[in-house]
């Protein structure tokens, strides 16, 4: 009887064992899922953000491009500029009118002068 209960206590406690092991197994099954559905999304979020940088890098390189023709064509336009041949900007709003005051009162003054 004393040998047979020692095997009913051990089997007892191999049973206790064996769920905690089954236990402790589906626990890391599920975190060892839980990790790779994680790491199947950080690497998808990755390419993703590497064609938008790659994306980014090319438009960049286009508007530099584009930059460098504006100025490369702007310079040609400066040197063909002339400063003689464009008309002087006339003034707007108020100071027009205070100027044209001015400019009669001139010829006015220089006409009762001559005459």
């Amino acid at each position: 009887e004393d040998s047979l209960s020692k095997l009913i206590s051990l089997a007892k406690a191999y049973v206790s064992l064996e769920k905690s092991s089954l236990k402790q197994r589906e626990e890391l099954m599920s975190k060892a899922n839980d990790t790779q559905s994680k790491e199947t999304e950080l690497r998808s979020k990755y390419q993703r953000l590497k064609e938008m940088y790659r994306s980014a890098e090319e438009k960049v390189q286009s508007l530099s491009q584009k930059l460098e023709r504006a100025k490369s064509s702007n310079s040609q336009t400066s040197k063909r500029h002339d400063p003689s041949s464009t008309k002087r900007r006339q003034p707007m709003g108020t100071l027009a009118f205070v100027n044209s005051i001015h400019d009669n009162s001139i010829r006015r003054e220089g006409t009762e002068k001559s005459g």
